[in-house]
């Protein structure tokens, strides 16, 4: 939480994200899509006064939130800043407060002038928009827009505006372009260039019959961040006298009557911050060209990556989580460089010979998660999680394995657990971590591996006279495993940790039952581990 100030101040907002955008595929199939969490989510009621008319500065701001954590090297921080307020009186200052504030200064006289009893008409909003966006960051955008409306309230007219419907290609290109699109839907009846902008974020068309022309049968849409509700929509779209119709349930028969597009200035990769792009740090080029510049040159590209090698930081190892303890189904460490991303690469040394194929295969670890210490649970409800008497906590971290690196900043975890089909009894596993600005391919980039053990099928102890109980000894035994396990079902003072305990099924399931007794019991009789391995990553 944060807290709210009564002046605003300025922070840096750290914001991770993926643009998606699909090129086209066959001929005549049009999608393009960029993820909706990617924008803001303000809802035009909640900007005070305005609101019933706020969806112009609201369909804004929530562009200017994809702008701001998709593109930070052209906006930093600018276009929606951390303002300290409560306006949504929910009792912290909050990025959704941050979003009204903006959307408050949006509607000012210096941008939309919108007011309590008029909308946002379409020459403000286009001046408005490209104003707000050059004073907090000049030349780091280019601008577009289409307006079957009449320009009268900010002369001169830009010269990027041009007067007409807007069509279908407008809005489809400047989505393939990663750009901030909103559109005006306008309703008949009402007067010219009132209606309800929306933030759009996909256009999806198969035109069947190839004449460029949107027919209601083949079913094209556009999907949007509604201002109204600060919530994902869909309409359906289709070609009507000239103008692109909607079903948008509002107001009846619906077009678009104008569209703008924020596309941001491609800036070449600077991975090492020192003004050079990448490309230039590693050769000059041609005399006089792009690249013939002071300082240009002067790094080495080892790893094949086409970046400077010093822009791969080599990541610390992974720990041992101490005291050392293998467990027959689960992998234990802790990692991580403090504000660092970095993802882990498992490596299958050595398995038993029935599991010969999947050796020196890797997979890395997943995003991980929270789950009970208690036996009979495994994730923490919301009045928190039962007792598990004598362990210092209610919880613990576990992670699967998956086929694609998770970066993270694993120091953040403390012990985390792997827990997956492909943790084998009687191995050995290799960890290593990699920093997100690195190679994968490249194994220089990576780190010294951590070695980690497991048990051999049902051996999670070698006694329990003291606590904590021993670690394993390489036998299987009644009164110790088995009664070990039996206790940590009972959830009895002094049992041992839910990693250690927990054998079944194929992928351990968190919780402590008969069945990890009973398998416990078979390895004890000298049956074999029981359970299929992982399948492979491609």
């Amino acid at each position: 939480m944060r807290t709210c100030n009564t002046m605003p101040t300025r922070a840096s907002v750290a914001l991770i994200v993926f643009l998606a955008a699909a090129a086209p595929a066959p001929a005549a199939v049009y999608d393009a899509e960029i993820p909706l969490g990617l924008y803001g989510d303000l809802n035009q009621t909640d900007v005070p006064v305005i609101g019933e008319y706020a969806c112009g500065p609201t369909a804004a701001t929530n562009g200017l939130v994809y702008l701001q954590s998709v593109f930070p090297r052209n906006y930093g921080d600018s276009p929606v800043p951390i303002q300290d307020q409560d306006l949504d009186g929910d009792g912290d200052c909050d990025s959704y407060d941050d979003m009204i504030v903006t959307a408050l200064v949006l509607a000012g006289s210096d941008y939309f002038d919108t007011v309590q009893t008029e909308c946002s008409w379409p020459d403000n909003y286009i001046w408005g928009k490209n104003r707000y966006i050059e004073q907090l960051a000049s030349g780091m955008t280019v601008y577009e827009a289409q307006n079957q409306w009449d320009w009268d309230n900010h002369p001169p007219q830009p010269a990027w505006v041009t007067q007409q419907p807007p069509t279908w290609a407008f809005i489809y290109e400047g989505l393939l372009d990663g750009g901030d699109v909103e559109v005006l839907l306008s309703f008949a009846g009402y007067p010219d260039g009132y209606g309800h902008w929306v933030t759009v974020n996909g256009f999806h068309w198969d035109d069947a019959n190839e004449n460029g022309v949107i027919e209601q049968s083949e079913a094209a849409s556009l999907n949007f961040m509604d201002s109204l509700g600060g919530v994902g929509g869909t309409v359906s779209i289709w070609h009507e006298d000239g103008l692109i119709r909607t079903d948008y349930p509002i107001g009846g028969a619906t077009w678009i009557s104008a569209a703008f597009l924020a596309a941001p200035v491609y800036i070449p990769p600077d991975c090492n911050e020192n003004g050079i792009s990448d490309e230039c740090d590693l050769d000059c080029g041609l005399a006089g060209g792009d690249c013939d510049l002071p300082g240009c040159g002067s790094s080495s590209d080892g790893d094949g990556d086409g970046r400077p090698d010093e822009c791969c930081l080599l990541a610390s190892a992974a720990q041992a989580q101490y005291p050392i303890v293998p467990k027959s189904r689960h992998l234990s460490f802790t990692a991580g460089d403090p504000g660092e991303r970095t993802a882990l690469r498992l490596t299958m040394v050595r398995l038993p010979e029935v599991f010969g194929a999947l050796r020196n295969q890797t997979m890395w670890v997943g995003p991980p998660s929270e789950y009970c210490e208690n036996a009979g649970q495994v994730t923490p409800p919301p009045g928190g999680c039962g007792p598990a008497p004598g362990l210092d906590s209610l919880t613990f971290v576990a992670a699967t394995l998956q086929c694609e690196p998770y970066y993270t900043d694993w120091s953040t975890y403390g012990a985390v657990h792997i827990r997956d089909e492909a943790v084998i009894p009687d191995g050995t596993y290799h960890l290593q971590a990699i920093h997100e600005a690195c190679n994968t391919g490249v194994e220089q980039d990576y780190s010294a591996p951590l070695a980690i053990d497991t048990s051999i099928w049902g051996d999670v102890v070698r006694n329990c006279v003291v606590t904590p109980c021993s670690p394993p000894d390489g036998t299987v035994g009644v009164t110790t495993d088995v009664t070990a396990i039996l206790d940590k079902f009972k959830n009895l003072p002094g049992a041992i940790t839910k990693v250690r305990a927990d054998l079944e099924p194929t992928l351990p399931d968190l919780k402590i039952n008969i069945a990890d007794v009973t398998y416990c019991l078979d390895a004890f009789r000298g049956f074999s581990y029981p359970f299929p391995g992982p399948s492979q990553c491609p």
